[in-house]
C-alpha cells in the first residue's frame, strides 16, 4: 500500500506555503495579504494531513484483515479533506487551484465510493479496485498539480499536461490546464478506458 509520490508532493507544497508566509510576515497586512496568509494556512494544514494520511497508509499492516477497516476510515477521512480543499477560496495569483481542487475532491469521493464497494462488495470485482486505483491517483496528480503552480515550477512532460499562459493587465500570470481528459471530453465522473 505504498504511495511513494505523496511525500515529494506534500514536500512541494509545504514550500509553497512557506514562501507565501514569508512573504506575508512582512509589514502591515492588507486584505490581498489576509487572504494569502488565510490561503496559505489552509494549505498548510491540508498539507500536514496529506503527511499523515501517507503516513497512516503505509503503516496499515496488509496481512491483518483489520486493515481494510482501517483503510476505509483513513480514505473516508481524505475525502472530507479534499471537500474541504476545495472549498478554499484562492487569492487571484492562485485563482486556477480551486478547479484544480475541485477535481481533487471529485475525483477522491469517487475513489473512496469505489474503494468501499470493493471492499464491501460479497465477489471481487476487478473492475471496482481499477476504477478506486484510476480515481485516486488523478486525485493526487492534481495535489501535485496544485504543489507546482503554488511553487511555480514547471510540471513535467511526462505528466501528460499542457499549460497554456497568459498575462492579465496586472502581470498575473494565469496556467490553464488541459490534459487528455479534457481533449476527449470525459471528465470525473465518467469513466474513461485510460487512466490520465
Amino acid at each position: 500500500m505504498k504511495n511513494t509520490g505523496t511525500l515529494s508532493k506534500t514536500r512541494t507544497l509545504f514550500i509553497a506555503v512557506t514562501m507565501s508566509a514569508f512573504l506575508f510576515g512582512c509589514g502591515g497586512a492588507n486584505d490581498d495579504e489576509k487572504a494569502l496568509a488565510d490561503f496559505s494556512s489552509k494549505i498548510s494544514d491540508f498539507t500536514e494531513y496529506i503527511k499523515d494520511a501517507d503516513s497512516q497508509i503505509n503503516g496499515l499492516d496488509v496481512s491483518d484483515k483489520a486493515s481494510v477497516d482501517s483503510l476505509l476510515a483513513i480514505l473516508d477521512n481524505m475525502d472530507e479533506e479534499f471537500q474541504e480543499l476545495a472549498k478554499i477560496d484562492a487569492p487571484m495569483q492562485y485563482q486556477d487551484v480551486e478547479k484544480l481542487a475541485d477535481e481533487a475532491s471529485e475525483n477522491m469521493s469517487l475513489a473512496v465510493s469505489c474503494y468501499h464497494s470493493f471492499f464491501e462488495g460479497e465477489t471481487y470485482s476487478e473492475e471496482e479496485a481499477s476504477s478506486a486505483y484510476m480515481y485516486y491517483t488523478r486525485a493526487m496528480k492534481r495535489v501535485k498539480y496544485i504543489g507546482y503552480m503554488l511553487t511555480g515550477g514547471e510540471i513535467p512532460e511526462e505528466e501528460n499536461v499542457t499549460i497554456y499562459e497568459d498575462t492579465n493587465d496586472s502581470n498575473i500570470l494565469h496556467k490553464w490546464l488541459s490534459d487528455v481528459e479534457e481533449k476527449d471530453g470525459t471528465d470525473a465522473g465518467e469513466n474513461p478506458e485510460t487512466e490520465n
